[in-house]
């Protein structure tokens, strides 16, 4: 059977593909579904603070309210360093709830702080939350990011995700579905590099006489 017609048929114009950006998961049973909405890539400094690096929607189709208690993040920055590297070239993340309903990261009075941490051994899970989703009804997460501003490596690109269901936890029992790895697709690519990231060392003074040359000046 065909799932969509059109009454016109199929003779108007073939300009571009139609697709949904949520990437819902279709179910038909009592569960809370999670979706990742995709953001913007781009350059980042090092020091900047507060790049968005997740976006996601849980919709939650219980006749109760289902309460987020713990969320871990898995680290997906690309580059040469070791774990631990990658790990640092992110000071902080931060988690924050979509207070006004919007789908737009606003200030902190607007969509307010729900836990910070940092990655270690290429993790962070925010727990203790009381973060509820309403029966019927959907509601926005998101995660921001902090770059580090002695550690963040000129190239690297930063990012984060949600690997799968034990990746969540609620206070009820609750049946958890979504589009894994949940990923807004947001390469945070760490450009250049700053003063906080050079090291001087003292030069012991000397004296130079004509015609002197490799003389080390800094």
């Amino acid at each position: 059977d065909v799932g969509v017609g059109m009454a016109s048929g199929n003779s108007g114009p073939l300009d571009r593909a139609v697709e949904e950006p949520w990437g819902f998961t279709i179910s038909s049973e009592n569960r809370v579904t999670f979706a990742a909405v995709p953001l913007p890539s781009g350059p980042v400094r090092p020091g900047e603070r507060g790049r968005a690096l997740l976006h996601l929607v849980a919709t939650n189709s219980y006749g109760a309210d289902r309460t987020l208690t713990d969320l871990t993040l898995t680290n997906a920055t690309s580059g040469p360093g070791t774990v631990a590297e990658l790990d640092g070239e992110i000071q902080a993340l931060t988690l924050r709830d979509d207070g006004n309903g919007d789908g737009v990261l606003s200030g902190t009075g607007v969509d307010p702080v729900l836990g910070t941490g940092f990655f270690t051994n290429g993790a962070m899970t925010f727990s203790g939350l009381r973060w509820s989703v309403p029966s019927g009804l959907s509601r926005q997460l998101f995660v921001t990011a902090d770059v580090s501003p002695r550690e963040a490596a000129d190239g690297d690109a930063l990012a984060a995700m949600v690997t799968g269901e034990p990746a969540t936890a609620f206070a009820e029992p609750t049946a958890v579905t979504g589009g894994w790895p949940l990923d807004s697709g947001a390469r945070l690519t760490i450009d250049g590099f700053v003063a906080a990231q050079l090291t001087n060392f003292r030069i012991s003074p000397v004296t130079v006489g004509p015609n002197d040359n490799t003389l080390l000046a800094l």
